[in-house]
């Protein structure tokens, strides 16, 4: 069902986001849905066995339990830009069921400061030995928000205090020129470049110093500021060479979590503050660029199309042991270009001093305008409704502008 309003329709994500994607026995958000049958939601995801056996591959790809992390920070985090906006009482929970996800993903592994990517709904357990610098990269943001938010309890503090040291100390032992900057997996096997989180490029460099800059804000700790400072400038500044048009929205909107939590960071750093913003006002350009290509080049996308189950797949990426299974064109497409719909103005919503258009309105209103966010079967909806909440939050979409017929 098409809703009359800008409102309706981001309730319509929300509901769509939380019934279809969130399971309150793991406390994650899963990728997408293989049948309508709720019954059915997880039987495509992979058994425990399978995961022993790192199949499909190291990293879950594809598998439906590859983002759980990257799910989860984003939600937090649309959760406390929700809650600015309405102080609704039920947002505590939200945030709360959201943080129990996280707090698995951070202790599921042995190794301290590993995050995994997911778990398995059909043990709690079970989780696949590879994560990445891009779950890390959300994570953090979202715990960094969440730490600085009133929905956030004393004793919540304390345990993302003890997280981010988790990550920041697993950083500092295995990022090293030895490993060519790239952070171990939980099984102590090779990881892969989606692990690399400096000399990487210039869309990747950030994460490194955001991820200690999270740690010395909550933290305090001197060991987490002398690691920030040996990052930052150089990060940020490699940021400012990034390509101009080939940097995706996915990749647009962690390049700018980054470079916010560092300019929130670096308090008494004028220089560095500055930079981080002039980077952040590139990324909001990209995002305006790819706002209006996403559009403008786009075919008739179909966002209830189910997935097929991975195991079905005939078409393959890569080699073992990370050999993705490839969807069909059009499944891939109506994922993407979910979110990439989204994630465009996510990025202009977080730059500092960022004029909203109203040509750019007009791309956001309308594509809210023609999805039916009841039948979505993707977690790109997620992307949707953090997109709303954002620029409300943000005040570059009005309560009246939300409440206006369509």
């Amino acid at each position: 069902m098409i809703y009359s309003s800008l409102e309706k329709q981001a309730n319509a994500a929300w509901k769509c986001s939380w019934e279809k994607f969130f399971s309150y026995d793991t406390h994650l958000f899963y990728d997408y849905l293989t049948d309508n049958d709720p019954a059915k939601r997880y039987a495509h995801l992979p058994t425990p066995e399978e995961i022993a056996n790192e199949i499909p591959n190291r990293t879950s790809w594809n598998a439906g339990m590859e983002d759980s992390s990257i799910n989860a920070g984003i939600m937090l985090e649309a959760v406390i830009n929700r809650y600015q906006v309405t102080h609704e009482p039920e947002m505590r929970e939200a945030a709360l069921e959201i943080f129990k996800g996280i707090r698995t993903c951070t202790h599921i592994s042995p190794v301290r400061g590993f995050l995994a990517r997911s778990v398995s709904p059909f043990d709690g357990k079970s989780f696949y030995p590879e994560s990445s610098r891009d779950q890390y990269t959300h994570i953090v943001q979202g715990l960094y928000r969440f730490y600085n938010s009133p929905l956030c309890t004393e004793s919540e503090r304390q345990e993302i205090r003890e997280m981010l040291s988790a990550f920041c100390d697993f950083m500092t032992e295995t990022v090293t020129p030895e490993t060519d900057y790239t952070f171990a997996t939980s099984d102590g096997k090779p990881a892969c470049g989606i692990c690399k989180v400096w000399n990487r490029n210039a869309w990747a460099d950030a994460r490194l110093p955001m991820f200690y800059a999270a740690a010395w804000a909550t933290t305090g700790e001197e060991k987490y500021r002398q690691k920030f400072e040996e990052y930052a400038n150089e990060a940020v500044d490699r940021t400012l060479t990034m390509p101009t048009i080939t940097i995706e929205g996915f990749l647009q909107y962690q390049i700018q979590c980054s470079l916010e939590v560092i300019r929130d960071v670096a308090v008494g750093d004028e220089p560095l503050r500055k930079k981080c913003e002039k980077a952040m006002r590139m990324v909001a350009e990209l995002g305006v660029f790819y706002a209006w290509q996403t559009r403008h080049q786009e075919e008739k996308t179909d966002f209830s199309i189910l997935h097929t189950d991975w195991r079905e797949a005939k078409d393959f990426y890569g080699e073992p042991p990370h050999r993705i299974p490839l969807f069909a064109p059009e499944i891939k497409r109506a994922f993407e270009v979910l979110r990439n719909s989204f994630e465009t103005v996510i990025v202009q919503f977080m730059a500092p001093g960022w004029q909203f258009s109203d040509f750019q309105k007009k791309l956001m209103f309308s594509r809210m305008a023609e999805i039916d966010f009841d039948q979505c079967a993707n977690s790109g909806v997620l992307y949707a409704a953090a997109a709303y909440w954002k620029g409300r939050a943000c005040g570059a979409i009005s309560a009246e502008e939300a409440e206006a017929p369509l």
